[in-house]
């Protein structure tokens, strides 16, 4: 019988459950009241709260009303509560209203004419990121807002790109694009085949980047996720497929596009079909991509250094190829894009709200990666 009785606290109450588990509602056995009970469920619950109630013996549950009320006579506890309430009608008649004054009362508070003047909309409106009370240009007004509010101390030619409007595959379909009209056939492929990952990639989290930002126990963690990232390590220019902020820390990702491929991971290294994978150079990437982030970070906070920066992961993301026999390589994770949201959720809450929040105020602008 899906229904337990509830005895703790004010009230006896029963608890009604569904054959699958589910929880259905609550019937106050002193009151009459019914909450949380969804309109679609409402005939299982009825049926489910009967037979509790026949077996318990005690009257069948009268169902609900129109409106969704239980059409239950009021109980002994209402009527006392109703008949308390109560206003009773007096004798004594009720005193004239006083007379209008004839000049304004100078004891009387004059309502103002119109509310004081706050902080003016944004040209474009207010943006997603300062809806739920963070704005990620809180350590800089560098940003949109600082068309209306510029700041006194900014310099002229301090100006940065905003990342965030980059899309997975900024700037690959334009140079495949110029290899096609050059006629470099392959080059063209590579590219392609290198922008159809990234989308894949981006679209393997999607649903962790459009969770809520909010929940009734408590503000939930966004994803953050950027794109294209260009910076020079020594004198190599390098390109971040994807960088991604989220509870288990800052995650640098490089996507690999191999078709119908066979990867070995092991502890060693990696290796594609048979062909060794040097993971020096991404482990030296998310190196170097913590000590931007670091020095960023304290830079717009006003100190010479943080004292906890945020842990840089590398990751290798293989797309359209099978792994097998898979270990974790030292330093870097291997996974694939269907199995990426799960790899990077293992890693558990490393990072506060409020700290995605700030790392991502600075990975998104680009003079934190070219300075």
């Amino acid at each position: 019988m899906p229904a337990r009785r509830n005895r703790l606290g004010r009230g006896d109450k029963v608890v009604v459950i569904s054959p699958y588990g589910s929880r259905l509602g609550v019937y106050d056995l002193e009151t009459g009241e019914v909450t949380d009970v969804p309109p679609a469920f409402r005939a299982t619950f009825v049926a489910e709260l009967d037979e509790w109630l026949a077996a318990h013996g005690l009257d069948p549950f009268p169902g609900f009303g129109e409106n969704g009320a239980t059409t239950r006579p009021p109980s002994r506890r209402q009527r006392m509560r109703d008949t308390l309430s109560f206003q009773r009608p007096r004798d004594t008649a009720a005193p004239p209203p006083p007379a209008a004054p004839r000049g304004p009362d100078p004891t009387r508070r004059r309502e103002p004419a119109a509310l004081e003047a706050g902080v003016p909309t944004p040209t474009g409106g207010w943006s997603a990121d300062s809806a739920d009370g963070y704005r990620f240009d809180a350590f800089d007004d560098g940003g949109p807002r600082a068309a209306g509010h510029p700041r006194p101390d900014r310099r002229p030619g301090d100006e940065w790109t905003d990342l965030a409007r980059y899309t997975p595959d900024h700037g690959l379909a334009r140079r495949a694009a110029a290899a096609r009209r050059d006629g470099r056939r392959e080059e063209d492929v590579a590219l392609r085949r290198q922008a159809d990952a990234r989308l894949e990639v981006a679209q393997s989290l999607s649903r962790e980047l459009a969770a809520p930002v909010s929940s009734r126990i408590g503000r939930v963690a966004r994803w953050r996720m950027l794109h294209g990232i260009d910076l020079v390590i020594g004198r190599e220019p390098v390109v971040l497929d994807h960088l991604v902020i989220c509870p288990g820390g800052v995650f640098v990702l490089e996507d690999r596009p191999q078709p119908g491929s066979k990867v070995h991971a092991s502890t060693d290294g990696l290796e594609v079909d048979g062909q060794h994978v040097d993971l020096a150079r991404i482990r030296t990437i998310g190196e170097e991509v913590a000590d931007r982030l670091a020095e960023a970070i304290a830079l717009a906070a006003g100190f010479e250094e943080v004292l906890n920066p945020p842990t840089v992961t590398p990751v290798v993301v293989v797309v359209g190829a099978t792994i097998v026999n898979h270990s974790r390589p030292r330093g870097v994770i291997v996974t694939r894009a269907g199995d990426l949201g799960r790899a990077l959720r293992s890693r558990g809450d490393r990072l506060t709200a409020a700290a995605i929040e700030e790392t991502y105020a600075v990975a998104r602008r680009s003079d934190t990666w070219t300075s």
